[in-house]
């Protein structure tokens, strides 16, 4: 897409997004529901713009767009494109901090948040299963610890369930869902 082209995306996307921000989630939901291709620099610029905005929307709704998102086949490049936008900070500041975190010491092996993207990608497509895929290691970033043995994480599982109960609350999880 040719400048002078995404100029006029950004100007059709704008009047959308100012509208209702929940089209920036929608967004992600087409990269993952359509092939995996990322919008034009300019189009994640008006995402990081408007980002902020999404902890005002409706929750049942945020959750609806967030879990159209997760259910893709490229959830992996939806995911990537919300943290590039900013909008992952936002809404899972919890993931965010998994960003560059390493598992293993002395090795290039992915880290956390790499590894959360394989998993939802290659975890059944069902809602609360792409869910507890996509939060699964969130207790990883307060439960490392370094020894001579290596890189650890005890009791990330237990301290992530937790750290749920502040993440629910940002959606419309029914009780029986949590």
């Amino acid at each position: 897409m040719t400048l002078t082209g995404d100029t006029k995306v950004v100007e059709r996307l704008r009047p959308l997004v100012e509208a209702d921000p929940i089209v920036l989630i929608e967004i992600a939901g087409a990269i993952s529901n359509d092939g995996g291709r990322v919008p034009p620099d300019s189009v994640t610029a008006l995402a990081v713009e408007h980002s902020g905005r999404l902890a005002e929307a409706d929750k049942p709704r945020l959750r609806a767009a967030v879990e159209h998102a997760i259910m893709g086949r490229d959830v992996d490049a939806a995911l990537e494109w919300l943290h590039e936008a900013r909008i992952l900070a936002l809404l899972f500041p919890e993931l965010e901090a998994t960003v560059d975190l390493v598992q293993e010491t002395g090795r290039l092996h992915k880290d956390v948040w790499a590894h959360t993207k394989q998993v939802v990608r290659q975890t059944v497509a069902r809602p609360l299963v792409r869910w507890a895929a996509l939060l699964h290691d969130v207790g990883k970033v307060p439960t490392r610890t370094f020894t001579d043995d290596g890189v650890h994480f005890h009791g990330h599982a237990e301290v992530g369930a937790r750290m749920f109960d502040k993440i629910h609350t940002r959606f419309a999880f029914a009780r029986d869902e949590r």
